[in-house]
C-alpha cells in the first residue's frame, strides 16, 4: 500500500516539474532559441577615393603654387614675352624659379602685362620648362653683317608722305594701350621711339597688316593710315 502511494506521488512530482512555470511579474515565457551563429569578423568600410583631377585642371605644385599646363604656359610665353624678346633668349635663360620670379617682377615694373597673381605660376612654369640643371640649346649664330642688316633702314625709306596729326589720332586709338601714350612701351608692347622698324616701311606694313606674336593684325588700315603712323612715330624723340 505504501509502495503504491509512493508510486503515485512520484508521478505527481514529475508531472508538476514538467508543467510550464509562470514567469515572474507576469512576463511572457521565453521561447528557446537556436544557438547564435558564429559571428563573422567585421569588415572595415573602404574609404571613399579622392576625386580624380581632369586632364585640363591645373594642379597645385608642392609649394602651393597653382601651376600652368603646357598649353597655358606656351600661350603665356607668347603673349607676355615674345612680343619683345626672341625665343632664343628665353630658351637660353636657365635661371631657376627664383630667377624667373625676379625677372617677372622686373618686367611688371617696366609695364609688362603680367598680373601680380600670375608671377609665381609663370615663374614655376618657366623653371620647369627651361630647367636650370640642363644646358640650353646652342644659340643660333649670326654674323655682324646679318645683325646690321636686321636693323638697317630699307632703301628709299627716308621720306614718308604722311600726316603726323592723323597718325597721332590713329596711334591713340589702336596702339597706345600696348605701346604707351608716348610710344615708350609702358603698356606691355615694345618701345617704338627711334625703333629700327620705323625705317623699314615694308616690314612695318607687314606687322600692321598681319600682326606678330602678341600684337594683333589691323588689316583695315590702309597704306595711307600706315604712312600717317610712321610720320607721327618718327617725330617722337
Amino acid at each position: 500500500m505504501i509502495n503504491r502511494r509512493l508510486h503515485w506521488l512520484s508521478i505527481i512530482v514529475v508531472a508538476s516539474c514538467a508543467a510550464p512555470q509562470p514567469s515572474p511579474s507576469g512576463a511572457t515565457p521565453a521561447t528557446s532559441a537556436a544557438p547564435p551563429a558564429a559571428s563573422s569578423p567585421s569588415v572595415a568600410q573602404a574609404p571613399t577615393p579622392p576625386p580624380v583631377p581632369t586632364a585640363l585642371a591645373a594642379q597645385p605644385s608642392a609649394a602651393g603654387v597653382q601651376s600652368l599646363t603646357t598649353q597655358e604656359g606656351v600661350i603665356a610665353q607668347g603673349e607676355a614675352c615674345l612680343s619683345c624678346h626672341s625665343i632664343q633668349l628665353i630658351e637660353s635663360s636657365r635661371i631657376g624659379e627664383a630667377g624667373w620670379k625676379a625677372e617677372m617682377i622686373k618686367m611688371r615694373n617696366w609695364g609688362a602685362l603680367v598680373d601680380e597673381n600670375k608671377v609665381a605660376p609663370f615663374a614655376s612654369w618657366f623653371a620647369g620648362h627651361y630647367p636650370a640643371t640642363e644646358p640650353p640649346a646652342a644659340a643660333k649664330q649670326i654674323s655682324a653683317t646679318e645683325a646690321a642688316a636686321a636693323v638697317a633702314p630699307e632703301r628709299g625709306s627716308g621720306t614718308i608722305h604722311g600726316d603726323g596729326q592723323a597718325g597721332a589720332i590713329e596711334y591713340t586709338k589702336d596702339c597706345a594701350s600696348c605701346h604707351g601714350a608716348g610710344a615708350e612701351g609702358t603698356g606691355g608692347g615694345p618701345v617704338l621711339i627711334e625703333a629700327p622698324v620705323l625705317y623699314q616701311p615694308g616690314r612695318f606694313s607687314t606687322l600692321i597688316g598681319k600682326g606678330e606674336g602678341r600684337m594683333p593684325a589691323y588689316p583695315q588700315l590702309t597704306q595711307v593710315d600706315i604712312n600717317n603712323l610712321l610720320e607721327y612715330l618718327r617725330g617722337i624723340r
